[in-house]
């Protein structure tokens, strides 16, 4: 199912997209691999920043081999039931600094 979603960008892909946020239809459910597959489709000049990133949803992070959010056990078995689809994904890439 595609939701739209308001992506939030940090770091390093805030200033390589040049935006702090856009609104783009994403599909759910969802896992982070996924999230980020999909935003490397919208974004592919961009793909290797994207596999450094991490997602978080309602200010946590995801587990890299956490069960998808969005959906429910109709849609993919490893979908959390009834999680609700988020309104709000942000996306970490790499910092630098000291």
């Amino acid at each position: 199912m595609n939701q739209m979603v308001q992506v939030r960008y940090y770091a390093q892909l805030k200033d390589v997209l040049k935006t702090s946020e856009e609104t783009i239809s994403l599909n759910f459910p969802a896992d982070e691999k996924s999230i980020l597959d999909q935003l490397i489709d919208l974004h592919p000049k961009q793909r290797e920043l994207f596999l450094m990133s991490r997602v978080a949803i309602e200010d946590e992070y995801m587990e890299t081999e956490a069960k998808a959010v969005g959906g429910s056990p109709e849609l993919a078995q490893n979908t959390i039931p009834n999680q609700k689809i988020p309104t709000v994904i942000d996306i970490i890439s790499p910092v630098s600094g000291g």
